[in-house]
């Protein structure tokens, strides 16, 4: 049996990058504060998961990781002013050309927030993959652009899927090793809810796989070509920890998800574009790596607020 462990600190720890991300080297990790451990699924994804982390912490590896946390008990105006102001940022120094019809304000409805979230997040990422064939893009071009996707992303949890109690975490563990791509196998592992407490393979791909498309409706994404598959099993992770999604088991809703998934794409003629969306590449959600200790939820949440900050993450044998 192979454990997942990750732990949590009082106080932060690392250093916070200018794009509001947390970054740890792994001789600085701690663990005596607080910690939530996962017994990993015996499934091939959870064995690639598994033998990245052990080789991320070879000496040689020069291994780190950089974490970030998603939670949705933010203000949610504050959210949508800092979005602006980056907006504002990108003007300024012309790193996207955003005009006034993708600014936010609270009066929006939930369409027209869903579509300009999209919008954004779509011209960020042109530019991003612009820059990167011509080898032009500048750190402070990179630091703003990732600030834009966190903050649309928050945006996103904070207006559109906001729930009581929710933290969403993602670890992403880096270093000098080669990720293994995704195959069949692990794209059948895929669970359509994957914010249920137990542990996931981190999406570790630029832009927005068919299902994100399908669940902000953003069509755009279809037209353009611009769908993104989940395409490596890294050493990256991801779990929420939230009053209504705790130890869900959707199953019995997902006949009736694809139902609605299904007619999504065909609507938008999908295959048209060329993503054929009954194939395993296209199933919904993330691929499901480890399963929680099944503790209360208000023990996990209680704790999470005393000791917000990753220290730290192990994997081992018992």
């Amino acid at each position: 049996m192979r454990k997942c462990e990750i732990y949590f600190s009082s106080k932060p720890l690392g250093d916070l990058d200018q794009a509001g991300t947390n970054f740890l080297m792994r001789q600085q990790f701690k663990s005596d504060e607080f910690k939530i451990e996962w017994t990993l699924l015996e499934n091939s994804s959870a064995e690639k998961f598994y033998n990245n982390i052990v080789s991320l912490r070879e000496p040689d590896r020069n291994s780190f990781i950089r974490w970030n946390l998603y939670d949705a008990g933010l203000d949610r105006d504050s959210v949508l002013n800092e979005l602006n102001k980056e907006l504002d940022y990108c003007n300024e120094y012309k790193y996207v050309d955003f005009t006034q019809e993708y600014y936010l304000s609270p009066e929006l409805d939930k369409d027209e927030m869903h579509r300009r979230l999209n919008a954004i997040h779509y011209a960020f990422e042109q530019k991003l993959y612009y820059h990167q064939q011509n080898g032009t893009a500048t750190q402070d071009f990179l630091i703003s652009l990732e600030r834009l996707n966190k903050l649309v992303h928050t945006c996103e949890n904070t207006w559109l899927f906001s729930s009581d109690g929710k933290k969403l975490y993602v670890v992403r563990n880096n270093g000098n090793i080669t990720f293994p791509d995704c195959d069949d196998n692990d794209y059948k592992n895929f669970q359509a809810n994957f914010l249920d407490g137990h542990l996931y393979s981190d999406f570790f791909t630029v832009g927005k796989d068919l299902g994100t498309a399908f669940f902000t409706d953003d069509k755009l994404l279809i037209t353009n070509k611009e769908v993104k598959q989940q395409s490596k099993i890294s050493g990256a992770c991801c779990f929420e920890i939230s009053t209504k999604g705790y130890l869900k088991d959707s199953s019995d809703q997902d006949a009736k998800l694809y139902d609605r998934y299904y007619a999504w794409c065909e609507e938008n003629k999908v295959r048209d574009y060329g993503y054929d969306y009954v194939l395993p590449k296209y199933k919904l959600g993330r691929v499901r790596i480890g399963m929680i200790d099944p503790l209360p939820v208000e023990y996990y949440l209680k704790n999470l607020n005393r000791f917000p900050y990753v220290s730290g993450i192990h994997v081992y044998e018992v």
